[in-house]
């Protein structure tokens, strides 16, 4: 039967090794070799565990005395530590010991929780109801690791939440695209068949980057998330001529660099985009308009999510994708986005 304990130091020594053992085994499908090694190395730096196990509130699972896993709350609202021992997966331990937290978390008046998840981890916070409010790519020991800040938010003020990520660096920076930027964007290639996305001429290519329709998205890290555009920039001129733009809305385009395509960041990605519409363009963002390629089931499967709607399917002509134009209301709830 499985307990739970408030944290002592006499499982030091027995968190290290299921700390260990689990990176090195639960892990080992998402993240190289290197990065597993420099995440847990065999001798663990012992004084920098002591100190965060002592300043943080502790929860271990125990099965006859056997520490089987670790679950950690920094001050109110971090969400730091979540491990199981291998051999204990998939038995409802990780659910008990984040509802031990979480609990902890709303006993002193926090309300919310944030937390960086890794991978592997990722899905496990989805189903308890926390989202992705960055995606970072963080260095430690000479390897770089992606993870998400992810956050669950039961009561209290968006800004709030908003400015504790901001302090923690857990948060999407927009800025209007530079020249540095600009030519990163111009490097992407996409695999077939989203090579449409690919920019071929780059001289034409920086021109419209620079138009001052085009904002850039870090990660907290500083990493190139993506972009979006606004205005006339998001629309596909072929379709100019046949009505697809003739209802008043503001258009938005965007972007997702290649290596973070497929990671399921899509829609709180869209989200934040659409936030900052809401902030920077508050008339025009009254209704929000997309144009998705038509063959594009994942993107146009993520803008219905986040509330649009086909209003009609257009042909670019002769060699080129049909492209899906897609409307939505007031995003009335941006700011708790953010």
């Amino acid at each position: 039967m499985i307990q739970l304990e408030a944290y002592s130091p006499q499982y030091f020594q027995d968190i290290l090794q299921l700390f260990y053992d689990t990176v090195h085994t639960v892990n080992a499908g998402d993240y190289t070799q290197a990065q597993l090694d420099a995440w847990a190395p065999r001798e663990p730096d012992r004084q920098r565990w002591e100190q965060n196990l002592s300043q943080s509130t502790g929860v271990v699972a125990l099965e006859d005395a056997r520490v089987v896993g670790i679950a950690t709350l920094a001050g109110t609202a971090e969400f730091d530590l979540l491990y199981i021992h291998p051999r204990y997966q998939r038995r409802g331990i990780a659910g008990m010991l984040a509802q031990r937290i979480e609990e902890e978390a709303r006993r002193r008046g926090s309300s919310f929780l944030f937390t960086e998840a890794s991978i592997t981890a990722k899905g496990f916070f989805e189903h308890r109801g926390y989202r992705i409010a960055a995606a970072q790519r963080k260095p430690l020991r000479g390897a770089v690791f992606l993870n998400y800040v992810m956050v669950r938010q039961w009561g209290g003020s968006a800004q709030a939440l908003e400015q504790v990520l901001r302090q923690r660096h857990c948060y999407y920076r927009f800025f209007q695209l530079d020249t540095q930027s600009a030519d990163k964007i111009l490097s992407w290639k996409y695999p077939v068949p989203f090579d449409v996305y690919n920019m071929k001429d780059a001289s034409r290519g920086m021109e419209e980057l620079l138009c001052g329709e085009y904002y850039g998205v870090a990660s907290p890290d500083g990493s190139l998330l993506g972009f979006f555009c606004y205005g006339n920039s998001a629309r596909v001129p072929a379709l100019q001529p046949y009505g697809a733009y003739e209802e008043d809305a503001l258009d938005i385009g965007l972007g997702i660099a290649p290596e973070f395509c497929g990671m399921g960041m899509g829609l709180e990605f869209l989200k934040q985009g659409m936030a900052f519409a809401a902030k920077e363009f508050p008339r025009r963002a009254q209704r929000l308009r997309l144009t998705a390629a038509a063959f594009n089931e994942q993107a146009k499967a993520v803008y219905r999510r986040a509330g649009f709607q086909t209003i009609g399917v257009w042909s670019a002509g002769e060699g080129l994708p049909d492209y899906e134009v897609m409307m939505r209301g007031r995003w009335e709830d941006a700011l708790w986005l953010l």
